[in-house]
């Protein structure tokens, strides 16, 4: 009976681990900051919020690029990190002490 109940467990448990939505762990895809939005693809373009595409080097986690000249804040280097599957934080050296938080445009599932 109790090895019965075992594997009646194990099996319980791979289903709901199948079952589970797939999240997102690379900085991939739509981000939103208010009325801003950027756009990263893996591996080194990002459409930053001009809608002008900059060319950055980017890992599974993280991006960094220098803003161009011409746009706002033009010059500065900026760091991208994600923080979980929803969240990143932005970093604009060496003018923002503090990071910006943006959140995906739409959540991942």
């Amino acid at each position: 009976m109790r090895r019965r109940l075992k594997c009646l467990a194990a099996i319980g448990i791979a289903i709901v681990v199948a079952a589970s939505p797939a999240l997102a762990d690379a900085i991939d895809g739509d981000w939103c900051n208010g009325s801003a939005t950027m756009h990263v693809e893996f591996p080194s373009t990002i459409r930053i919020p001009s809608g002008r595409d900059v060319t950055g080097t980017c890992g599974r986690h993280a991006c960094q690029f220098t803003t161009p000249a011409g746009e706002t804040n033009g010059g500065t280097d900026v760091l991208m990190k994600l923080v979980n599957e929803q969240t990143m934080e932005l970093w604009r050296f060496p003018t923002t002490p503090t990071p910006e938080t943006w959140t995906r445009c739409q959540p991942v599932s």
